[in-house]
């Protein structure tokens, strides 16, 4: 009976030893590269550039083209996602009565 209960822990042992060396191989802050895609990228496919003009990019995230407030350099689209209403009215209208 003590041997296969000694077998058994020992598995267990052997298991949560496994399973520790392999957190410590497959941890977050190590890349896992995969070598089959070492295959598809080759030195003229990383040098081919996309010429400036052909790139394209929406008007709303591009900063204001006059720009008279010192050069804010905020896209529209960030300037539109601005919080800047404060509510303070509603401080105002919520404020609790004094018990007089």
């Amino acid at each position: 009976m003590w041997s296969s209960v000694c077998s058994v822990c020992f598995a267990w042992v052997c298991v949560v030893f496994a399973v520790s060396v392999l957190k410590a191989l497959l941890m977050d802050s190590e890349v896992q590269r995969d070598g089959r895609v070492l295959d598809l990228t080759d030195d003229a496919w990383r040098e081919d550039r996309l010429p400036y003009e052909d790139v394209t990019i929406p008007l709303s995230e591009l900063p204001e083209a006059e720009q008279d407030n010192g050069g804010s350099t905020e896209s529209v689209k960030e300037q539109e996602m601005k919080w800047s209403d404060l509510a303070l009215q509603s401080l105002h209208e919520n404020t609790p009565s004094t018990g007089t």
